[in-house]
């Protein structure tokens, strides 16, 4: 029996993983985005790098992982919502996230571009623009 169909059932002990483990998720979530944008206030937010990380942050960490858990059947936020509003907010929070993130590259890449350095050449620019899907090896 999948999980779904589980959670369909009502088999307790799978209903009681299923909420315990989304919690976790949204926790983890919450705290990794909290915890970056305060490290990015505490850069102070008159620095571009700084909106690098605080925009790649929520897109990444914040918008795009709770697109994901909006598609779940167990999910505390959307349990009460069809397949279709399921499918509209992921979308929505999809679309925000890329604009944050898309908007955070190209602050960096307009800082690397002013300082007269090369882009994309460290590991952490190379590896962000692989998850991106933007670079083909």
């Amino acid at each position: 029996m999948t999980a779904e169909a589980s959670l369909k059932t009502g088999e307790p002990l799978v209903n009681c993983l299923a909420v315990a483990f989304n919690t976790i998720n949204h926790v983890l979530i919450g705290y990794v985005t909290i915890y970056l944008s305060y490290v990015s206030y505490m850069n102070g937010f008159g620095k571009l790098f700084t909106w690098h990380m605080f925009l790649c942050t929520i897109g990444y960490q914040f918008f795009m992982a709770e697109s994901f858990l909006t598609l779940y059947s167990a999910n505390s936020w959307t349990v009460l919502y069809g397949n279709e509003v399921k499918r509209r907010w992921h979308w929505v929070l999809q679309a925000v996230g890329f604009v944050a993130i898309f908007v955070g590259v190209g602050l960096e890449i307009y800082i690397k571009e002013d300082n007269g350095r090369a882009h994309f050449k460290s590991d952490h620019a190379i590896t962000g623009m692989n998850w991106s899907g933007c670079l083909d090896k």
